[in-house]
């Protein structure tokens, strides 16, 4: 074999991100990477990257991360004119021997041609993910919930409420604490205000988070704002609090100045994607979460 797989060096920066800026230059919303933007990625996902190297210098490159669900693969791309055949098998393959999770996903777009060799190397559908978009125009009524709830702004005091709150929803652990602050370093002007609340009986029953979608901006010139994670307790659904949330949330980009706003969500929450485009939202991609399990930390 003429290829070898180590981790990638400061060095390798440019024709990484060469690399990568070929291969997924005709990707959906595809953001050109820059040397600074992939160390800023590395940092904040505390990432690993691997290169394929062969004769002809770099061929193939792969970036994960650790997730609460597992270990997520964010990137995975080769060079036509320099990878053998089975360049990218063997550079997840090498992921899947360092990990010590039970489980590695991805996510491919549907609209692409990547399914059927996740599927090969052992992979299968896990979910599918809509990302949905709606304009933002004018400032609009909220709609009443069918139960006595306050909306607010989270308080300074209640990231560890809210934490908890979301990850009962989710099933795990979704946030951990901490995430506000991290949000304010990763969104200049984020706070509190940002995140949105419905207090029921003095407790949190219900959230969404609202943010500057700052890599899409960047990048096309847009005013355009994101939401997420959204949670609601499960005794707390169906009350009309997710619905009333996401309009104040985008009242408030729009007082931000955004014109349009994003999301994703789960193509088998029919609830949520019928309350979605009656806020709005129209659905323009589709997102299939691959993954493959593992027994590692079993004993």
């Amino acid at each position: 074999m003429d290829e070898s797989i180590r981790e990638a060096a400061e060095k390798d920066l440019p024709e990484v991100v060469s690399l990568l800026n070929k291969y997924y230059e005709c990707s959906y919303e595809f953001a050109p990477y820059t040397e600074e933007s992939l160390r800023q990625f590395i940092r904040e996902k505390n990432a690993f990257v691997l290169v394929a190297e062969g004769r002809q210098g770099i061929s193939g490159i792969i970036a994960y991360f650790s997730h609460p669900r597992g270990t997520r693969i964010e990137l995975l791309a080769v060079d036509a004119e320099k990878a053998q055949k089975d360049t990218a098998d063997l550079l997840v393959r090498e992921v899947e021997l360092s990990t010590n999770a039970d489980m590695i996903f991805t996510s491919v777009d549907a609209a692409g041609q990547e399914i059927d060799a996740w599927k090969r190397r052992g992979y299968t559908q896990e979910n599918v993910w809509c990302h949905m978009i709606a304009p933002l125009k004018a400032v609009a009524p909220i709609p009443p919930s069918r139960c006595s709830a306050i909306l607010r702004s989270l308080r300074k005091d209640e990231e560890a409420e809210m934490v908890e709150m979301a990850n009962r929803s989710f099933g795990f652990q979704r946030l951990s604490l901490g995430c506000t602050k991290r949000w304010k370093e990763e969104h200049p002007g984020f706070s509190e205000e940002w995140i949105h609340v419905a207090e029921v009986g003095g407790k949190i029953v219900s959230i969404i988070v609202s943010l500057p979608d700052e890599e899409y901006n960047e990048s096309f010139g847009s005013r355009r704002g994101y939401l997420g994670p959204a949670a609601t307790l499960p005794g707390f659904t169906g009350m009309g609090l997710a619905t009333a949330l996401t309009r104040r949330a985008m009242n408030f980009l729009i007082e931000k100045g955004m014109d349009s706003v994003n999301l994703y969500t789960s193509e088998t929450n029919n609830a949520s994607i019928k309350l979605l485009q009656r806020s709005g939202f129209k659905m323009v991609s589709r997102w299939i979460e691959m993954s493959k399990h593992f027994h590692k930390t079993d004993g």
